[in-house]
């Protein structure tokens, strides 16, 4: 009997790319929406029907983690330099330099030519900075999961960061467990298409080449602020982060996420600690950025007590953790706005948009990076 070979549709594809990498007759390709949505599309007359597509879908075959006992942690780099250069407290980098310092590679969301989101892979520490700061636009995986399995089994330790659809994809598409392999999740909001991202660059005038960095947020701290190659886009440019903020343009499967659940699917679980302190006090300044920290596995927990010399490590409750950050634990809610919001950003005038979606800016936004600066200039 035929094997019925259905994947995922647009709605329901989180663009994993597993199942195109995995394909053995490479008749996977990805079709595009016109909101830049990608999702698989099947040559079936190439196809053969071994199933393995679906296999490496984590949509259609992923089953999350039974209960899981996370510690959980406020979080910091101990050493200045290292936390300065990220967006939170820099746990992550303090990880990543610990994978690369034993000879092992590190995976993460970098810009490309362009501007353009992809998956790299890095073996020195000289190119952490690549990966380092939220990049609010899903990232391009094609090819990475074969390219993190041939690690694997050349016996290469791996450190993937990724979201947590993307861990997902990543161990299904593996279909084993590797010892060498540590996978940390983000606790995420929700992933605009790079199609959208685009059009915003190009409403305000930016056109992207190919050694631009683009930065979501405060490089000397914790918050939010533009910039390109760390020069401050105007504040009345930032509806995009607004937009995203308010969830007018996550991909459809973003607002149905079954992972946005205390079952972690990563070894370590890193995000902003926001509300750190509000009801149970936390007795050091917050204001360089600190890191929320979930250990959910015994890698991940033995990870952080290789690199406690490199960390500041309180530990803290699960509860505190959710009151804040709300998608630790529920997807973020799909807004009416999602119906038109997408194709609107795109095809109408900048002023107009901000008009329609009212992503004008408040006089906070305006005295947030008076502040932050006020802050930093203290602090010397």
């Amino acid at each position: 009997m035929e094997y019925n070979v259905n994947l995922c549709d647009a709605e329901h594809c989180t663009q994993c790319f597993a199942c195109a990498t995995i394909c053995p007759k490479g008749c996977i390709s990805m079709a595009e929406t016109q909101e830049g949505v990608r999702y698989p599309v099947i040559d079936r007359s190439r196809c053969v029907a071994c199933g393995l597509c679906m296999k490496a879908c984590h949509q259609l075959s992923f089953r999350l983690p039974g209960d899981v006992s996370s510690v959980v942690y406020a979080s910091w780099a101990i050493k200045q330099e290292t936390r300065t250069k990220s967006s939170s407290g820099g746990v992550f980098s303090v990880l990543a330099e610990h994978v690369l310092r034993k000879g092992g590679v590190v995976y993460g969301a970098a810009y490309g030519d362009f501007l353009k989101v992809k998956h790299i892979r890095i073996e020195q520490e000289s190119n952490l900075q690549q990966l380092r700061g939220s990049k609010y636009v899903q990232s391009d995986l094609s090819g990475v999961y074969k390219s993190v399995r041939e690690d694997l089994q050349k016996g290469i330790d791996v450190l993937f960061s990724g979201t947590p659809c993307q861990i997902a994809g990543l161990r299904t598409f593996l279909r084993q467990e590797y010892e060498n392999l540590y996978c940390i999740d983000l606790i995420c909001h929700g992933v605009p298409p790079q199609k959208l991202f685009d059009s915003y660059l190009q409403h305000i005038g930016i056109k992207a080449g190919r050694d631009d960095c683009f930065d979501f947020r405060y490089c000397k701290g914790w918050g939010f602020e533009l910039a390109l190659n760390r020069r401050r886009i105007p504040v009345a440019d930032g509806y995009y982060l607004k937009a995203f903020t308010f969830g007018y343009m996550f991909l459809e499967a973003c607002y149905a996420c079954k992972y946005a659940c205390k079952n972690r699917v990563g070894d370590v679980t890193l995000g902003d600690f926001w509300g750190l302190g509000v009801k149970t006090p936390f007795p050091y300044s917050t204001s360089q950025g600190v890191s929320l920290v979930l250990a959910n596995t015994n890698k991940g927990k033995g990870l952080l007590v290789e690199n406690k010399e490199y960390l500041f490590l309180c530990e803290r409750t699960f509860e505190e953790a959710a009151a804040y950050n709300h998608n630790l634990v529920a997807a973020s809610s799909r807004p009416l706005e999602r119906d038109s919001y997408p194709l609107d950003s795109m095809a109408m005038d900048r002023k107009d948009l901000i008009k329609k979606y009212a992503l004008q800016v408040g006089w906070k936004e305006y005295l947030r990076p008076l502040k932050k600066r006020i802050v930093t200039l203290l602090r010397k």
